[in-house]
């Protein structure tokens, strides 16, 4: 009979610290989450189109601007060729259906990231030949960007996207 308290009380003092493994368990858990909160929320806001929702009920319009610039005829090849380290040469040609230099009344480029809008910058193309186009562009960071592309002629336009992964 004298075992059985001391037993207990060795038992007792033992057993203490298993509710402190789940609250220390449970620390942990929050913890980490804590810190995987803050990395999301610093690193992405989520946001990765204005009025996506408004741009979504103008899909159909959207169609119907593609189909229109494919009706047109125009030939509209961009290439770009990286000249050095973060240095590119952007070349465009533009030509109506019939195979003749488009004669352009605007160019809109832009070169924004696909992740941020802080490094847009706009890109001025300048004529070098008959219905073609060049542009030296120093990219402001590697990785990658989008090239959008906009020309007007003939009170029409005819939007070019390109994606590119600068090094």
């Amino acid at each position: 009979m004298t075992d059985w308290p001391m037993h207990e009380s060795r038992r007792s003092s033992r057993d203490r610290w298993i509710p402190w493994t789940f609250v220390a368990f449970f620390l942990v858990i929050f913890a980490v989450n804590g810190i995987m909160l803050t990395f999301a929320l610093r690193s992405f806001n989520g946001l990765s189109t204005d009025g996506a929702y408004n741009r979504g009920l103008a899909y159909n319009e959207t169609l119907a601007s593609h189909q229109a610039q494919y009706t047109m005829g125009w030939q509209v090849d961009l290439t770009v060729e990286e000249a050095a380290q973060k240095r590119s040469i952007v070349t465009f040609t533009a030509f109506d259906a019939d195979g003749l230099p488009l004669p352009i009344d605007d160019i809109k480029a832009v070169a924004r990231r696909p992740i941020s809008e802080i490094s847009d910058f706009d890109v001025d193309f300048r004529q070098t030949g008959r219905g073609l186009f060049e542009a030296g562009i120093d990219w402001p960071l590697e990785g990658q960007w989008e090239l959008r592309l906009i020309i007007a002629s003939r009170n029409q336009s005819y939007r070019l996207d390109r994606r590119i992964f600068v090094r």
